[in-house]
Order: structure tokens, then sequence, then C-alpha cells
């Protein structure tokens, strides 16, 4: 959708040297539509139950419960139910680094039980931290780790993978670390690390203080064990960052020796930069939801910008982590993204308001236009209306809801536009690679096409000169881009969060500079200048630091890995696999990657759309008509011909190209059965306080 209005103007073509004479739209759909396969319950009844577990995370214990002085007072153990006053209170397992005799052990008692009053008094729920693979913590005792952290202190280390567990009926909740053999009378010390999740029980009110009990004596054992075996590293939090019309080739770290992006580069060697990573699809919308679902468009329903919302069926990854009690929050920066789009569903916080429009045009002038549609028409009003923001308002943004509580694990999206045309970059980025410039472009589209007409530029004939100035002006954009990211990394690395963070940095699409057909546009092809994206992950701990994965990976593959990372459920069910197992890297790509673009219903209908498959050395593309019905084929070697500019013809090709199409339209189509048709809603239901003030009504259309 972005970029539609000016290829509606020139009258311009889409495709390349493989597929000329083709021009953007959508085909119809290629099979029929299946009722879907999986529904979830429903966001109210979360909601609702959030309610009712928010309540009891608030009970009291009453006054006449016994309090944890700052010594090892009375402990409820063994099976008569006897006490142990603390004059008789036992000498701790020097194994974990604790005898009697060391000064630090009366503080480190004092703060867990500190800790243990602050729990008792119903600290639960979501002020609690995951420590590793089932340790929790309070967050009092995590913010002391933090500051310990800042200060230059080494981290508490545990010797064994031991757990804490307070027996309640026939279950075990998992609370703390190795115990020493003194605490071992009560509690029940367990190894069984398939046992569940803790869970917030109701249970009366002396098993919760007894329950608080036992995460205070894991936190002191925790944090007594010091200098022996394995680190205790705090919840990973989750920072996504995705890059609008980002092509992976203009980075510095991808090898563009002109551009200057330090943030990137340096995060690409602190973490693992993907040198294949592609999209499904090239289009915002339909390409976020996929990140966000692990599903590719034709499994959850989003073929277009403007005209479809991800079906409230789908569960996000954003819902999957707001279940493992992360703050969430997205800070997204155009409208293709407005919540009313279904991007919004788990998040708590989702900042969608804009502040400049796409494009200068005059809306009064848009809608007597006879060659637009009124679906058409209302779509460049919005586009005329505000529509993006800057990269510098969405980091403030984030910053912002970053400072305001550091207790919880978060999983915050931040999202950049400023790649996408025009290309305008604020201040000195605007020229910075391109200064001698003495031409008429200023990276506006208008501008361009209206240059292109003058001088008869178009189809395929625009100067190398004029070229080159709109991809210097593009590069400025991802420059500038480069250095807003980098106050977000600088942020979390000053408050100690950096280093237990899991980023990911990845593109929706890239950008077409005229390989093709396409000039300063993305959504009508999929070759590799559009399809193919940077992709640059930074793990906790430093693992894998500086390794470039050459395997080809998909987007899709972005939220199982997230999953994984965290150590959640429902990863494994996902249409995409995670790109680790643990320390390994362990892309889970398939042998192909389905592709598509312009597929079923589009807001500029047009006679042909495409499919794909790609390997990492050969590439199927194929263009159909309006019915599905495939009309031309191509076949590239992808080591020979890289660019995709000479379709293999040799018998063999031949053959294997027919195999690859009826393997590529069997797929797509068991895609969209399993969709049920969900996602289509029409411009009719397009809606925002621009449209209202323009007399555009809102909420119809929708299926």
């Amino acid at each position: 959708m972005e970029g539609t209005q000016s290829h509606q103007e020139r009258g311009g073509q889409a495709g390349g040297p493989a597929f000329q004479g083709a021009a953007r739209g959508s085909a119809s759909p290629l099979v029929g539509h299946a009722p879907g396969r999986r529904l979830r319950r429903s966001r109210g009844a979360a909601q609702s139950e959030g309610g009712r577990q928010g309540g009891q995370d608030r009970r009291r214990i009453e006054p006449e419960q016994p309090r944890v002085p700052h010594q090892l007072g009375r402990v409820h153990g063994g099976g008569d139910g006897a006490r142990r006053q603390p004059s008789q209170e036992p000498e701790l397992d020097p194994l974990h680094g604790f005898p009697r005799d060391r000064p630090e052990r009366s503080a480190i008692l004092g703060a867990a039980a500190s800790a243990v009053n602050a729990h008792a008094r119903g600290v639960r729920g979501r002020r609690r931290r995951r420590v590793g693979r089932g340790t929790l913590l309070p967050s009092s005792v995590c913010r002391s780790l933090r500051s310990a952290r800042r200060a230059g202190v080494p981290p508490p280390r545990r010797r064994a993978r031991g757990l804490l567990s307070v027996r309640q009926g026939e279950s075990d909740r998992r609370w703390g670390s190795a115990p020493s053999a003194a605490l071992q009378s009560a509690v029940v010390f367990t190894t069984d690390e398939a046992s569940a999740r803790p869970r917030a029980g109701r249970g009366t009110r002396g098993e919760n203080a007894r329950r608080a009990l036992a995460v205070g004596l894991g936190a002191a054992v925790a944090l007594a064990a010091g200098g022996c075996g394995e680190a205790v590293e705090p919840r990973v939090n989750v920072l996504l960052v995705t890059l609008d019309t980002a092509r992976a080739d203009r980075l510095g770290c991808y090898g563009n020796e002109r551009i200057d992006t330090p943030n990137l580069d340096a995060l690409a060697r602190e973490g693992v930069r993907f040198e294949q990573a592609f999209t499904p699809v090239p289009s915002t919308l339909p390409s976020h939801c996929s990140i966000m679902t692990g599903a590719s468009p034709a499994r959850h329903g989003v073929h277009d910008n403007g005209i479809y919302r991800l079906d409230g069926s789908f569960t996000t990854l954003a819902e999957r982590l707001g279940e493992q009690d992360y703050r969430t929050a997205a800070f997204v920066a155009a409208f293709v993204l407005d919540r009313q789009f279904g991007l919004d569903q788990g998040f708590a916080t989702y900042d969608d308001a804009m502040s400049a429009p796409l494009i200068a045009r005059d809306i009064a002038a848009l809608r007597e236009a006879d060659a637009l549609t009124d679906e058409q028409k209302k779509w460049f009003a919005q586009q005329a209306s505000p529509y993006q923001r800057r990269a510098e308002a969405v980091v403030d943004g984030a910053l912002a809801w970053l400072a305001a509580d550091d207790d919880e694990p978060f999983f915050l999206w931040v999202h950049a536009f400023d790649a996408h045309a025009s290309y305008q970059a604020p201040g000195s980025f605007e020229t910075l690679y391109d200064p001698d410039y003495a031409g008429s472009l200023d990276g506006e589209l208008g501008s361009f096409y209206r240059a292109a007409g003058e001088h008869g530029w178009l189809p395929g004939g625009v100067p190398e000169r004029e070229k080159a100035h709109m991809i210097a002006r593009y590069d400025g954009e991802l420059a500038y881009l480069d250095g807003e990211l980098g106050r977000l990394f600088a942020a979390l690395r000053a408050d100690g969060r950096w280093d237990e963070t899991l980023v990911i940095v990845v593109g929706d699409h890239g950008e077409g500079f005229g390989e093709h057909g396409q000039l300063w546009e993305h959504n009508g092809e999929i070759f590799d200048e559009v399809m193919r994206v940077p992709l640059i992950t930074k793990r906790p701990g430093g693992r894998s630091a500086g390794s470039v994965v050459e395997s080809l990976v998909r987007t899709i593959d972005l939220a199982p890995t997230v999953l994984e990372a965290v150590d959640a459920s429902g990863w494994a069910e996902l249409e995409g696999a995670s790109l680790f197992d643990g320390d390994t890297l362990a892309p889970g790509a398939p042998r192909r990657i389905l592709l598509q673009a312009l597929r079923e219903r589009q807001a500029w209908p047009s006679p042909h759309s495409w499919l794909g498959l790609r390997t990492a050395g050969e590439k199927l593309v194929l263009l159909c008509d309006e019915s599905g019905a495939v009309t031309q084929t191509a076949l590239f070697d992808l080591t020979a011909d890289p660019s995709e500019r000479r379709p293999a013809v040799a018998p063999a090709d031949a053959a294997r190209a027919a195999e690859w199409t009826a393997e590529a339209v069997a797929l797509y189509a068991e895609r969209m059965a399993a969709a049920g048709g969900r996602g289509w809603r029409g411009m009719d239901a397009l809606t925002s306080d621009a449209l209202l003030d323009l007399g555009y009504t809102g909420g119809a259309g929708e299926e």
C-alpha cells in the first residue's frame, strides 16, 4: 500500500527483465477458504481471570502471622511440626560458602528476611521475577542484584540446579536454589526439571506465609553461594526493533562501506548476524503480522495494508509474553500499524499517535480525482493526514516507558519508519552521502515522478546520477535511524539491563531501486531486493557473539525464537522454528521458503500476483493471473545469477521448475485453508480522527 499513489499516477509497470508488462494489483483467491483450525480463549476472559488473580495477589497476611526476624527465626520443619528457636539455629552448610563466622551472613539473612516479609504481605504475581530456570525471586531481591551489578560487584553464583519447593497437596511449588543441609527439614528438595512452572496458588494464609518463607530462603542461599558453579541470571527482557523498508545490503555490517551505522554494526559484533533472512511478504502490515504470530500471510490472513485486520483468534507474541508476567509495550511509527489493524493484541501500552503526513497533497483535489475509486480516495486522504512520525519521537516514548518501572521483565517493540519513501532525513543526514548534488530531486516521491515525466525517464531510463542521489538520501535515513537506536541501546546499558536483554533488530521488507521495475517501492514483486531483510540478534550473556549465520531463515522464526529464549510454552506449535537451541545456533529453516506478493484482495486491484519458493542456491518466481493460474515461470540459479536476471532454461531446469511450481501452489493452498478466510475487512472499515474530520465514516465492511 505504501507508495502506491506514485505508481498509479505515472501508470508505470511492475516486473523486470523476466516479467515485463505486469502491473501492480491483486489476484483472485487461489483456493477456497475452509474453517479455521484453532481458537483460543477470548482476551476478555483472560482479563477477567487476571483481575481475579490481581485481587488475590493483594491479600495481606493477618497481623497474628509470625514475621521473620533478621535472623533465621522460627521455621516450621519436619513431620512433627517442631520449631527451631533462634538460639538453636544450626550452622549452614560450608559447601555453599556460608559458614557461621562470615561477617556478610547477617546482612544476607537480613536482606532475605526483608524480602520474605514483603513477599508475605502480598508482593507476588507480577512483582515476581524468574531467575534462571525454575528459580523465583521477589523483585526486591532482583533490584539488589541489579544495584550490585551496576556497582561492579560480581553476581552471586550457585553450585547446583536443585530447587526448593513447598509441598502443597500433590504438587511441588518450585521457589529457590540449592539448599544447605540445615534447611532440608524445613523444605522439600527436588531436582525435577520437568515439573510444572511455579503457579500462584490460593492456599491458606499459613501456606502462603510458608511459601513466602521458602522464597526468602531460596534467595538467601542464592546470594550466599558466591564463587561456586553456575551464575544466577535475571529473567530475560526482550527488545524487538523492526526497521520498515530496510534493505540488508545498505547497512555497514552487511557490506555498505560508505554508510555510518556504528550502533547496528556494534550490535552485529556483539550478537549474531543472519546473512540470508527473508520476509514472506513485502508489505508492512502483513509482514509484521507474520513476525508477531510466527505464521505466513496465507495462514494469518492479512495480505495488504489498510483493508485487513489480524483476527483475534490468533495469539500474538505479546499475548504469550503477557501470560508470563512480562510488561508489554509497543511504539509504532506509521498508520499502517494502527491498533485498528489488530497488532495491539497483548500490549498493555500501544502508542500509535502519528504527527506528520506521508504525502503532500490537496485532499480536496484528491476527492475530485476521477481516476481514483472511492476507496483509493479515502486511503490517499489518510496519507495526506497524520500518518507517520520520526524515530526520535518513537525512541523518546520507549525511553519514558522503560524509565517508569524496571522491576519486571519487559517485552518492548519499537518500530521505525524512516527508511520508507520519501527520503528526507532530518538535518545534515539529508545530504550526508551526496553533498555535491545540484539537481532538482529532493527525495520526495512526487517531485521525482514529476521530473521523470518531464524528462521521459520512465520506464527504465532514470539517469544513474539521479538514481544515485535518491539512494544516497535513503542511506541518510538509515544513518539517522542508527543514531536514534543508539540512544535506546545506551539507555539499557546505563541502567544495567542490556546484558539481560534479548535484542532483535529485523527489517519488515526491503526497497526496490529499479532492479526489476520497482523504483522506491516494494509491494509489487518478490525479488531479493524487497524480500531479503537485515536480521541481527544479541543474546543475554554474550552467547554466540560475533557469529554470522549463512543458513536461510525467515522472519516467522522470530516469535518461536523469543518464546524459546524466555522458556515460555507454545513456541513449538508455530509455523516458524526457533533460531537457537540453548547455546547452539540452530536455524530451523525449511528446505524451501514460500514467498508471496499481491495475493488475494488488494486495495489497488491488479491483473497479477506473485508466488515463489527460495532455497540457498535457487529461486522459483511465479507470475499468476487474476484467477490464480500461473502464467509465467522463472527459475534462477542464485550462485551464477545472484541478481535474478537470467532465468535457467535447460530441460532439467524446466522439469525442476514444474515440480517446484506444483509444490508452491499446494503449499499456499494448504495455508490458505488453515486461515479460513479470516482477516479481510475492507477499506470501508478504515477510520481515524483525521478521516472523521474529513467526513469519512468507519466501522463497516468487516467480515
